[in-house]
């Protein structure tokens, strides 16, 4: 008789049987019976289960249940390469067919111009041609009275777009990049399992389940133009296959896993948090201290050569807000608030009705598949399986505290849920029969969407009467208001009202028009402490526009030497409207302009003289200076910012902060020129790129090394 006690026995006996492949197949596909019974409600979707391809789902739900009850042999292992190879054809066929309807060739010379794409586009193009001139950051004149772009530390495709770009060009380049990116999804998932000796079968059918899981991307990704997390998360598959590679002994693996880490850095910092989450991981569940150690070394290198990028907002910690999603931060966090959504996250984990039929949903539906890979497998589709069960887990944690910080590792599940499922197809689904109806029931169930992302020539196909108005605006700024799709409104129960416009355009107004505005780059709050001063959507400095006292929006408006004010919601018209300061001068569809009747439209602001502002760009500017008095406080109108220097005829001038803005005394009387640079910071550069070599060196000396 047993001596293990009842109250144990019983429930490990239970724990054994809920463990078996059958059982877990069986309790998956009846999780997967409600999904798709409480989610008709989306079959307008493009790729829904409950649009056209219903008929097919259902069949195959229907076989692939009727299988795993019946079927014999359910937990032994199957072998058909062919099936696998044809597989992973259909799957790249399928991933680059549906490329192609996102970006039709004859658009490759255009500008995706759908929800975020344009600023995504404009980014990209700003930060290669920093790149061009040696610098990784440098201050955008255009946006929010000018913000250094060190801040949009997740936003940043530049370094990887580089050499695309120079190939290409500009507009081909971007779209090339994705294309890579892409790519890059199987092949990683591919190389990744092909590293553990025997297992070709598993990464053939790892990569191909991996390739139309990415297909998913569009309709999280290529819909919204976010694809910051898809290069976010292909540079953290990067790194995981170098790490895997290292500990294989593989010579590439450490500068693959170097490479991978500063890449992700460059690309979105907020994925960097992640990979060294997954590797460190991924060393516990190995049981390897020298993995762990390498990655120490590795994480270090990294965050050494990603300094160029990031030092401006380690060094001026005021000057970079973290969370943007709450626009003031600093106050007392509403716990209650908080643990209520932290309940609803954990609850809606048992809510299939709430799942979409995502990467997310899979996941969701395939957990008790999951489970069974973490628990008994131990190739590498065990990591994986581990990786996504921390990610559901970290999901659980998306709260406004934490921004979107756990939230965007949702994008990883694209990548870790291909492996698991072809290895549980591979080892326990008995019979080939069975296997292939599971990789179609996978296939069927993955929402992908082939609808073209729209393009334009020029923001002038958008509305050419909008960039004229703006190009031929006088004052120093142009108030543009912008099209908000997150609401901005911070003001408990406040809402935001809402955007006529599918797309971000205000990004491509800068190059359009020659002027600045007194408007925002990117969708929301940004990561810089002057992301309230924007008018958007009714509202302003995170507040209904309509609640702002008329004399401290004038104050604004003259602090910016603003006249023209261009404008389409209701709420800020009706605002404008009603105080005399402001008259009504033009009107076309939903946009209306004002003046403003008080302005000093100075853009270089002098007690004697004048001044303006001859030249400027990311890195610097010109002042011309006219008859102005020695000790004179000169205001230049753009954002004071510790890194900011000015010299004149070589000898340096001292800068302060002015009510936000930069000013300087004059040197002397008369008339002369003042130099603004923007640091390029080339030491630190050559100082990161050393350490990056050495960090190299290092790696591949402890990979050589003896446990």
């Amino acid at each position: 008789m047993s001596s293990t006690p009842r109250f144990v026995a019983v429930p490990l006996s239970l724990l054994a049987r809920l463990t078996t492949p059958r059982t877990a197949l069986l309790a998956s596909l009846a999780i997967m019976w409600l999904n798709y019974a409480l989610t008709s409600r989306w079959a307008h979707i493009p790729g829904s289960i409950h649009g056209p391809k219903q008929p097919f789902f259902l069949m195959a739900l229907v076989v692939a249940t009727v299988g795993a009850a019946r079927t014999r042999g359910i937990g032994r292992p199957v072998r058909m390469p062919l099936i696998s190879r044809l597989a992973f054809a259909a799957s790249v066929a399928m991933l680059g067919a549906a490329f192609v309807s996102w970006f039709p060739p004859s658009s490759w010379t255009q500008i995706p111009f759908l929800d975020n794409w344009p600023p995504r586009y404009q980014g990209t193009i700003d930060g290669v041609r920093l790149l061009r001139r040696g610098a990784f950051v440098g201050w955008e004149w255009s946006f929010l009275g000018g913000y250094h772009s060190s801040s949009d530390i997740s936003q940043n495709l530049a370094l990887l777009a580089f050499l695309p770009i120079q190939l290409l060009g500009e507009r081909p380049g971007f779209h090339l990049l994705h294309a890579l990116l892409f790519a890059a999804v199987p092949a990683l998932i591919y190389v990744d399992l092909r590293l553990d000796e025997n297992q070709k079968e598993l990464a053939v059918l790892g990569g191909a389940l991996g390739g139309v899981i990415a297909g998913n991307y569009s309709y999280f990704l290529v819909r919204s133009g976010d694809t910051n997390s898809l290069a976010g998360a292909v540079c953290v598959l990067v790194a995981i296959t170098g790490s895997h590679a290292a500990r294989r002994g593989r010579a590439w693996g450490g500068p693959c896993l170097l490479l991978g880490l500063v890449l992700t850095i460059y690309s979105h910092v907020g994925f960097f948090s992640y990979a060294a989450l997954y590797l460190l991981l991924e060393g516990l569940l190995y049981r390897d201290r020298r993995a762990i150690r390498r990655l120490l070394l590795a994480l270090a290198v990294a965050l050494v050569a990603g300094s160029p990028l990031t030092w401006e907002s380690w060094r001026y910690r005021s000057y970079f807000l973290a969370n943007n999603l709450i626009y003031r931060g600093g106050g007392a966090i509403d716990w209650p608030d908080v643990l209520a959504k932290f309940y609803y996250n954990v609850e809606i984990l048992f809510r299939p009705g709430r799942w979409f039929n995502d990467y997310g949903g899979l996941t969701n539906v395939f957990l008790p598949v999951f489970a069974l890979v973490a628990w008994r497998d131990r190739s590498r589709a065990r990591f994986h399986a581990w990786a996504a069960l921390f990610t559901v887990a970290l999901l659980r944690f998306n709260l406004p505290p934490f921004a979107y910080v756990f939230l965007r590792p949702v994008h990883m599940l694209a990548i870790f849920a291909g492996p698991v499922l072809a290895l549980f197809i591979l080892r326990f689904a008995g019979t080939r029969w069975l296997a292939l109806v599971i990789v179609l029931l996978v296939a069927l169930y993955i929402q992908i969407s082939f609808v073209p992302v729209p393009h334009v020539s020029s923001v002038r196909d958008f509305d050419a009467a909008l960039v004229d108005r703006i190009r031929q605006a006088d004052g120093a700024l142009v108030l543009v208001e912008n099209s908000p799709h997150r609401n901005m409104n911070a003001t408990p129960g406040g809402e935001t009202e809402r955007s006529p416009f599918q797309t971000h355009f205000e990004p491509l107004l800068r190059d359009a028009t020659g002027r600045r505005l007194y408007a925002g780059f990117w969708d929301g709050w940004q990561w810089c402490p002057w992301r309230g001063e924007v008018v958007a959507g009714g509202t302003f400095d995170g507040h209904a526009i309509g609640d702002t006292p008329p004399a401290l929006f004038a104050r604004e408006m003259k602090r910016w030497g603003i006249r023209r004010l261009l404008v389409w919601s209701d709420s800020t018209k009706r605002y404008l409207a009603s105080h005399a300061l402001f008259v009504r001068r033009w009107d076309r569809g939903p946009w209306a302009e004002f003046d403003f009747k008080a302005p000093d439209v100075r853009d270089v602001v002098t007690a004697h003289g004048a001044g303006r502002i001859v030249q400027f760009d990311p890195l610097g500017a010109s002042i011309d200076l006219d008859g102005v008095a020695a000790g004179d406080p000169i205001i230049v109108r753009t954002h004071f910012h510790p890194s900011w220097t000015a010299r004149v005829d070589g000898m340096p001038l001292a800068l302060a902060d002015s009510n936000g803005q930069i000013r300087f005394t004059a040197p002397r009387s008369g008339s002369y020129r003042v130099e603004l640079r923007y640091p390029r910071r080339r030491g630190l550069t050559v100082f990161a790129g050393f350490v990056l070599v050495a960090g190299v060196i290092a790696v591949e000396t402890l990979l050589r090394s003896h446990p």
